[in-house]
């Protein structure tokens, strides 16, 4: 079993999280909008952890890298969020989830949160893993909200786990 033929898969065999969003795979096509949107969430958060701006190039490396599976969150037609997993031994690790500023705090990161957990355990693995930057207390209290538990810290980032029931 490869983990991205595994999980590129699933987007076909989950149920919706919530009707009004739709998810698929990334295309090419999303690139601009999926770096207007973490630009304007992540520019200030990188410049306070780690002193330098944000560099649209590392987020292109994520998406075009054939290794990791990004899926797009669109409600009515327009993208709203995304994120980008990768298998990291027996976790899913959370490279990146974005969710528009102006649609932040509408339930859209949480059934992005649920719809990876669910991936995880149809995989098998065992949890989850992400890293939050040290300068974002705001993502900090989100993720310990779904449970998620301070694992250790790498420089400025703070890496979260959360451990899975797989049946």
């Amino acid at each position: 079993m490869t983990f991205p033929a595994k999980l590129y898969a699933m987007p076909f065999i989950l149920p919706a999280v919530r009707s009004d969003l739709t998810f698929r795979p990334f295309e090419r096509r999303d690139i601009p909008s999926l770096l207007r949107m973490t630009r304007e969430n992540m520019t200030q958060v990188i410049l306070s952890a780690w002193g330098v701006d944000w560099r649209d190039e590392t987020l292109l490396e994520t998406l075009l890298d054939i290794s990791v599976m990004t899926e797009v969150v669109e409600r009515q037609g327009e993208v709203v969020g995304y994120y980008s997993l990768d298998q990291r031994g027996d976790y899913l690790f959370i490279i990146s989830i974005q969710v528009q500023e102006e649609d932040q705090g509408k339930g859209i990161g949480r059934a992005m949160m649920e719809r990876i957990e669910d991936m995880a355990i149809r995989s098998g693995l065992e949890g989850i893993e992400l890293v939050v930057q040290s300068t974002n207390p705001w993502a900090k209290a989100i993720y310990e909200h779904l449970a998620y538990v301070y694992v250790s810290k790498e420089r400025n980032n703070l890496v979260f786990r959360k451990a899975l029931q797989v049946g």
